[in-house]
């Protein structure tokens, strides 16, 4: 027995205006999001180290390359809090979902 009640969506994400931009307007799924992520970041990085000339160590500062803390921000930290970000919205969805059809919990629409 399937109410249409419990098989609508909520589109939970379509009132934080980031969310709505990744998930309806560009379509990124969370892992999709978390890689461009760190394939943006990586970029970033590459790119701005290259322009001041900080990718290598020279004397008295260490250079982009040698440094660990924004490799480790910028491909394991950022990617996986943005695809969290996104992912939130469909895991609190499921659970309204699932409470919505163990009659724990009942939602007016109106």
């Amino acid at each position: 027995m399937t109410n249409h009640k419990f098989t609508q969506k909520r589109n939970l994400h379509r009132f934080d205006p980031v969310a709505y931009l990744v998930i309806e307007k560009f379509r990124l799924s969370p892992l999709t999001f978390g890689l461009l992520a760190a394939v943006t970041a990586t970029g970033v990085y590459l790119f701005s180290a290259f322009l001041s000339n900080t990718l290598w160590s020279k004397q008295g500062q260490m250079g982009l390359l040698q440094d660990w803390i924004p490799w480790l921000v910028g491909l394991f930290i950022n990617p996986v809090t943005l695809g969290y970000y996104l992912w939130s919205f469909q895991a609190i969805d499921q659970v309204i979902q699932e409470l919505e059809i163990s009659d724990v919990l009942e939602i007016d629409k109106l």
